[in-house]
């Protein structure tokens, strides 16, 4: 027999602190799936923030970026044709 439980916890480093009794025993093998929940527009603000802070003081960033447009301006623009139909 098989039991499923949907529980809501909070992860401590190896541990999960469920918020209410599961009812199985102490001891017995148990499996576990565990889905995070999706990141706020405020907390992806900050991954971003914290991310392209990490440039900040890396002085090899600029050569870094020198280097890019240097290959950006070998390449030749590709045409655009403004007068043509796109379904066509």
């Amino acid at each position: 027999m098989v039991t499923r439980l949907t529980l809501e916890g909070v992860v401590r480093g190896q541990t999960i602190d469920l918020e209410a009794e599961t009812g199985i025993p102490d001891g017995t093998h148990v499996q576990v799936t565990v889905e995070a929940p999706s990141p706020t527009l405020e907390e992806k603000h900050a991954i971003i923030d914290q991310v392209a802070g990490v440039w900040a003081n890396d002085d090899s960033i600029e050569a870094i970026f020198e280097g890019i447009e240097a290959e950006r301006k070998k390449s030749k623009p590709r045409p655009v044709e403004l007068d043509s139909d796109p379904t066509s």
